[in-house]
Formats: structure tokens, C-alpha cells, sequence
């Protein structure tokens, strides 16, 4: 949004539409990244499935080596903390399906998810 005290206040609300739109329009363009596209990345990274992680917002990130969080970072699109520590995810990051993983590769003992009733 335009700081309203500078502005003609005939053209505030169509100035901040626009501005609306305009983040609208970004967000699809976000969005159609094809699926080809996501596996060629996820190709070229290269490993084992169960290396995508998500922040709460939807952006993705990968974990390399066991695929475990060892260090805290910071999402390059919203800001967030991404990551965690001692394998252990912070609140705000999840597995992610982009690779075709049901779960993420690192599995603290006694919680493969394929042995949980």
C-alpha cells in the first residue's frame, strides 16, 4: 500500500488496487513453475528422496547429506526460519512432496513412519 498523506486522495484506493493486482499477477507467476521444471531441479540436486523441506508460506528448500536439519537459515522469499537443529525441524518447516518422498529421508530412531501403527 501508497502512504495515503502524499497521495490525491481521488487516486489512494486506485493506486492501492493496482498495487493489489500487481502482487495477485506475481503470485500466479510463482506458481506456474511447471512440473518438468521441478523435476529437473530435483534431479539436479541429485540423492535420495525425502531432501525437500517447505517453510509455512510454501517455499521450498533442500537439505543436503543425510537430509536431517543440523542448522537454522532464513527463507529467501518471506524471511522466515527455515531449517533446525540436532535433525529436529523448526516449527515453521515441513517435509515437502516435490520429489515424490512421503516423508522425509532423515528418520529419528523410532519413527520410520513404515513401522508406526
Amino acid at each position: 500500500p501508497i502512504n495515503s498523506s502524499k497521495l490525491n486522495p481521488r487516486y489512494k484506493d486506485t493506486i492501492n488496487d493496482t498495487w493489489a493486482d500487481i502482487e495477485v499477477i506475481k503470485e500466479k507467476l510463482r506458481e506456474r513453475i511447471s512440473q518438468r521444471e521441478i523435476a529437473s531441479v530435483v534431479q539436479a540436486m541429485g540423492g535420495a528422496a525425502g531432501h525437500w523441506f517447505k517453510c509455512s508460506k510454501g517455499h521450498h528448500f533442500y537439505i543436503g547429506e543425510c537430509g536431517g536439519a543440523m542448522q537454522r537459515g532464513i527463507c529467501i522469499e518471506c524471511k522466515e526460519v527455515v531449517g533446525g537443529s540436532h535433525h529436529q525441524l523448526v516449527s515453521t518447516s515441513s517435509h515437502s512432496d516435490i520429489d515424490g518422498s512421503v516423508s522425509q529421508l532423515f528418520q529419528p530412531m523410532g519413527m520410520d513412519p513404515r513401522h508406526l501403527n
